[in-house]
């Protein structure tokens, strides 16, 4: 059986949380599957809601109406994340010093932790992060914006 869902990443559930122009996709993306959630990003949504002044209890109340299984960060994940700080690195590496600096940054820990927890579960990953477009690996990169 092939594994559905996606994974998602901090911006797809920030926009979803605040009601930004594009969560109504993030929303629509729900309805194709199960979605999951890693805890590593879980921590970082809720440090930027709470930056923002927003009640990070709507965070949970969220998770649980739309159904995404927040998954835990596992020793095998540890692995997987530093395949993909290799994949990031050769993205780098591949562009020219011309490259505007949003192409030339590197993947965070929480985006190489979402990506992570994308390959171990066989599912795409959603992001509005254009920098992940360029990752050249096992995992699809949906962009919601």
């Amino acid at each position: 059986m092939t594994p559905s869902g996606l994974v998602l990443d901090a911006s797809a559930l920030i926009a979803l949380v605040l009601g930004e122009p594009q969560g109504d996709t993030v929303a629509r993306a729900l309805d194709e599957g199960p979605a999951h959630l890693s805890t590593v990003t879980a921590a970082e949504v809720m440090a930027k809601l709470r930056r923002l002044g927003t009640d990070v209890r709507r965070l949970g109340e969220l998770l649980i109406a739309a159904q995404v299984a927040v998954e835990p960060f596992t020793p095998g994940d540890v692995g997987y994340s530093l395949q993909v700080q290799d994949l990031d690195d050769a993205r780098r590496a591949l562009l020219a010093e011309a490259a505007p600096p949003q192409q030339r940054k590197r993947l965070s820990l929480g985006d190489r932790c979402c990506v992570a927890l994308a390959m171990r579960l066989g599912v795409p990953v959603l992001t509005s992060d254009t920098t992940w477009a360029g990752l050249r690996g096992p995992v699809e990169v949906r962009l919601f914006r």
